[in-house]
């Protein structure tokens, strides 16, 4: 099957996948948490508000997009791009997240060495829960430098 150019869909998808892979690209180095940024397009004693709304640095920790539709479940793309409000079993659950449950892209162009990169920007402070990050957010996988939730 083609992409509607003439291009097989294994080709496009590998193609695409390797352009997503190679934006990704990323630095190893951990850096610290960037400091509490008010949204460049917040109203301001008693200003308007502009659109798109544009959403980054901590106002991304609670912020989220459900996908989903009637009756078909749900979860949500939180403002990091983190999957998170699982409700997929018969019953509201907001802010479940499975064990281990995050968007990653693997890619690679001909032989050269695979790339695979975590697409969720880096978890921020206050970390959750009795032990910090806790294993189940697999804290050591590269994750992005930053994100920008526009809505």
């Amino acid at each position: 099957m083609a992409n509607g150019t003439g291009t097989p869909r294994r080709t496009f998808l590998q193609q695409a996948a390797f352009a997503a892979g190679a934006a990704a690209e990323v630095r190893a180095q951990p850096k610290p948490p960037a400091p509490p940024q008010q949204p460049p397009n917040s109203a301001a004693a008693g200003g308007t508000l502009t659109f798109p709304r544009v959403f980054t640095g901590r106002h991304l920790q609670t912020i989220a997009f459900p996908l989903g539709g009637v009756a078909a479940g749900s979860l949500s793309l939180g403002g990091r791009g983190q999957l998170r409000d699982w409700e997929i079993f018969n019953k509201p659950d907001k802010g479940y997240i499975p064990t281990y449950a995050f968007p990653v892209i693997w890619a690679q162009a001909g032989k050269s060495k695979p790339v695979a990169r975590v697409l969720e920007s880096r978890i921020q402070p206050p970390y959750t829960g009795p032990s910090g990050l806790g294993s189940d957010n697999v804290p050591g996988l590269v994750r992005l430098d930053s994100a920008r939730f526009t809505g």
